[in-house]
């Protein structure tokens, strides 16, 4: 009898072996070494259909392509590989500009970092996460991305994922958690002179916001009364909502015109305060290409522009990046490429991260339910400078931090 064994149902396919056995009547045991067949194809989905792209072998490098032209939406390197890959977590950034996290089936160490290499070009790529140890743990701060984000979708041919299995083979241990490799544009892959440019557009708004109570106020035990916001009256420097019922007394509450003084107005919810606190957002991405491509020569020169406007109060992101490359092949055996790129980011009034007074969203959860947002919206300051606010026992004017205590900061990434 013939035994045949053959595993085509996986990502990596094998060579089918046979051996011939005797059947003499008692059990039989027969192993067999299965060998990779080379280039074999597992998977052909294109990129746009939402599948992983095509997963195939090398050797014994496994990897999936992923083509990053066509993408849609509001995309970065890190997003593009979102869903593509089986076993890869993407976390995606929680506001402009900031970290998408990517991790191959779990972190892999507590001290050291679990993202994978990036290799462009066949250059390795710093993936330095610009955040604090205070902002790492949840504790506050400002999360100010990575310079994966400085690579433009647009100026990328392909993106190809390998397994830390087989990525160490190749990359040593630096691969440890995987390799992302991207290869750019060169203009190799069109006949003649072309040029080309593209623009898109999108707009956002929040999905989903917290839910909150709109039946008790600010105060405890079902009283308050604001006189200066630090205690002097009734439960005025409590930041919880267990005060009276918001049934519409009139009722001395912080003013919206003077800092740290009462007047009473209708004690009543509400109930848009945090959603009016947002506004909609918006992405603007555009860029052009001038690239010739032969069969002996090549070059490709770009430029791209992407801005976003952020759903928290003045947060804007401007991305700008522009290069060249070339390839010369003069004989078969010989060949010569250079690429060369600069890019520039400026993120300004970043929303903070943990639970602080630098993240207006994480205080909503102890802001006053019959706070008006727009009015401190209309008066950050009184007549004297001082900043108005909801209380005065350590809380800030939500406004205050975007409009008036405003950050940035800029990074130039440059690759050759």
């Amino acid at each position: 009898a013939t035994l045949t064994a053959r595993m085509d149902d996986r990502h990596i396919l094998y060579r089918p072996q046979s051996v011939e056995v005797v059947l003499a009547g008692s059990p039989i045991v027969q192993d067999f070494a299965l060998a990779v067949a080379a280039r074999a194809l597992a998977t052909t989905r294109d990129a746009s259909d939402g599948g992983p792209g095509k997963v195939f072998t090398d050797g014994r490098l496994v990897y999936a392509s992923i083509e990053a032209q066509g993408a849609t939406g509001d995309l970065n390197l890190q997003a593009a590989l979102t869903g593509r890959i089986a076993g890869l977590d993407v976390r995606a950034a929680a506001a402009p500009g900031a970290t998408s996290l990517l991790q191959f089936r779990g972190p892999r160490t507590f001290a050291g970092s679990s993202q994978p290499l990036v290799v462009l070009d066949g250059l390795p790529v710093d993936n330095t996460l610009f955040r604090s140890a205070a902002e790492r743990a949840g504790l506050g701060g400002f999360d100010y991305g990575s310079p994966l984000d400085d690579i433009d979708l647009a100026n990328v041919a392909s993106i190809s994922w390998l397994n830390p299995a087989e990525a160490t083979a190749q990359y040593g241990g630096r691969a440890s958690n995987g390799v992302v490799v991207v290869k750019t544009l060169n203009g190799s892959d069109v006949l003649g002179l072309s040029v080309s440019a593209h623009q898109q557009l999108s707009a956002g708004a929040p999905l989903r916001l917290p839910e909150f109570q709109n039946a008790f106020g600010q105060g405890l035990n079902g009283k308050f009364q604001f006189f200066d916001g630090r205690g002097g009256g009734i439960n005025d420097n409590v930041d919880q909502n267990w005060g009276p019922a918001l049934d519409g007394r009139p009722l001395q509450q912080a003013s919206l015109t003077e800092a740290g003084r009462a007047d009473v107005r209708l004690w009543a919810p509400k109930p848009n305060n945090v959603r009016d606190y947002f506004r909609a957002g918006r992405t603007t991405v555009a860029g052009a290409a001038i690239q010739r491509g032969g069969s002996n020569s090549s070059f490709r020169l770009f430029f791209n522009a992407h801005d976003t406007r952020g759903l928290m109060p003045e947060n804007d992101l401007v991305q700008r990046d522009g290069g060249a490359s070339v390839r010369v092949q003069p004989t078969p055996a010989l060949s010569a490429s250079a690429t060369a790129t600069v890019g520039r980011s400026t993120n300004s009034n970043a929303p903070g991260t943990g639970f602080g007074e630098g993240n207006t969203v994480a205080q909503f959860a102890r802001t006053g339910r019959q706070v008006n947002i727009q009015a401190l919206r209309d008066h950050l300051r009184d007549t004297t400078g001082r900043q108005v606010s909801w209380s005065y026992s350590g809380h800030d004017n939500p406004f205050f931090a975007p409009l008036e205590n405003s950050n940035e900061s800029r990074r130039t990434h440059r690759v050759g």
